[in-house]
């Protein structure tokens, strides 16, 4: 298989050197090596980040862009995404781990179905130790009709998994600054663009366990930017009216009304939706 094609991973400094250096050593030890790997380091790093990096560019297929004041996550992945020189793109988590065949596995399912323009697939946690998690296996819809409806409540896709079309990334806006939700709310504008997505129904990944209920911003600006996101769904065409305000009376009662040990458990449901 010779197609072409970028990876990009974003970098800053809350990241761990060694999962760093993990993330791109899985990368180079897949079956199908990128073309080119965009590391995007978002403001200043430490030294032992740094020099991970550095020992990591003396590849010649590693590009690194760095910012020398953070630009959030969004906005430095768009910045690297234009960057790209291929337009199939896979986006490398610097706390995940590609599986030997990932690439080889998303580039033939491209070849197979041309009209797809993100696809994604399973991941499998693991602890600090990088040992698995046998019960933890993050599944994800398979079907375009299964990936609108899980929409509407979380992301149909894990960010550390997809690889996706560069065009059709940037025909939809590409990654815009939409706080805790950008993965979304790119998703929702592809979508509703009418561009194909899909998933693999295999583990593709592993991914280091972080409780994502520990980074969630407070409830209030995330019930704002939820509601921002069903209204941007609704516009497209993507959903009704009704079904608008049935998910923005539910994002008012889970983010604003219920207690913060029962929204805990709220979250922990949809994450395992």
């Amino acid at each position: 298989m010779t197609q072409k094609f970028s990876v990009v991973l974003y970098v800053w400094q809350k990241d761990f050197p060694a999962w760093v250096k993990q993330a791109l050593d899985s990368v180079f030890s897949n079956t199908v090596k990128p073309t080119e790997v965009i590391v995007m380091v978002d403001g200043p790093v430490s030294k032992d980040i740094q020099a991970v990096i550095d020992e990591a560019s003396k590849n010649d297929a590693i590009r690194v862009l760095s910012h020398p004041v953070p630009m959030l996550r969004a906005v430095a992945l768009a910045f690297a995404i234009k960057q790209c020189q291929y337009d199939l793109i896979a986006i490398q988590g610097a706390d995940s781990i590609s599986l030997p065949n990932r690439f080889e596995r998303q580039l033939a399912y491209f070849n197979e179905h041309p009209e797809t323009a993100v696809l994604g697939g399973y991941a499998q946690e693991m602890d600090s130790k990088n040992e698995l998690l046998p019960t933890a296996i993050c599944e994800v819809p398979e079907s375009e009709k299964e990936i609108k409806t899980c929409l509407q409540n979380h992301s149909p896709f894990i960010y550390r998994t997809v690889m996706f079309k560069k065009q059709a990334i940037l025909d939809a806006g590409n990654y815009k600054d939409f706080p805790n939700l950008e993965d979304e709310y790119l998703w929702v504008r592809v979508i509703g663009k009418g561009y194909k997505t899909a998933n693999l129904t295999s583990v593709i990944a592993n991914i280091h366990s972080i409780d994502a209920y520990e980074q969630m911003v407070l409830a209030l600006p995330h019930f704002q930017m939820k509601r921002e996101l069903f209204s941007t769904m609704r516009q497209m065409g993507m959903i009704g009216s009704f079904t608008y305000y049935r998910l923005v009376c539910t994002a008012f009662i889970k983010y604003l009304i219920l207690p913060n040990w029962f929204r805990r458990v709220f979250h922990l449901y949809d994450a395992q939706a």
